[in-house]
């Protein structure tokens, strides 16, 4: 899918919240408390599920229990910002011409994107090699470097293992 199909796809509240879901970012469907299926209601005001059973009439918002929870932005303008980061296209000026975002929040969300990433690397990462099978580990260290103390700050060891006949990999953050 390139950037013009993904625009013309997403291009009201509607459509994006849909395109979120079958990517399972927001929840298809959502369960009560009381396990009653719940109805999703998208208005100018709010957007929330509501149970579909009169006496239980329990809401959640949209957002709750994902990772757009903390955000403030629209449907619309996350999905692109994801696709822009996917393809390293989010640079400050660029978010802030072609998505209307200001630089705190292009900041927060290239951060945040990368924890999404290592998140999801390190709890869904599997297993791979076995009977022969060749398996190739790539090792890396991230780290902050303050120039005016000259101090190494938060020292991270990475590995990227691929299995050479199947392609599967395994992350792992040491």
């Amino acid at each position: 899918m390139n950037f013009l199909t993904l625009a013309s796809e997403c291009d009201t509240k509607n459509n994006a919240v849909s395109f979120l879901q079958t990517r399972g970012i927001l929840h298809n469907p959502r369960l009560c408390k009381n396990k009653h299926e719940m109805v999703l209601q998208l208005t100018e005001k709010q957007d929330r599920w509501c149970c579909s059973k009169r006496e239980c009439r329990q809401y959640a918002p949209l957002r709750a229990d994902n990772f757009l929870a903390s955000s403030r932005l629209d449907y619309e303008t996350i999905v692109m910002f994801i696709y822009c980061w996917s393809k390293e296209y989010t640079s400050i000026m660029f978010c802030k011409e072609e998505l209307n975002m200001n630089h705190n929040t292009t900041v927060d969300w290239n951060m945040y994107m990368r924890e999404v990433c290592e998140y999801t690397s390190t709890n869904n990462s599997a297993k791979i090699g076995g009977v022969n099978t060749t398996v190739e580990i790539d090792e890396s260290c991230f780290s902050m470097f303050n120039f005016k103390l000259a101090l190494l700050h938060n020292l991270n060891f990475v590995t990227y293992n691929k299995c050479a006949p199947s392609y599967q990999y395994a992350t792992t953050i040491l």
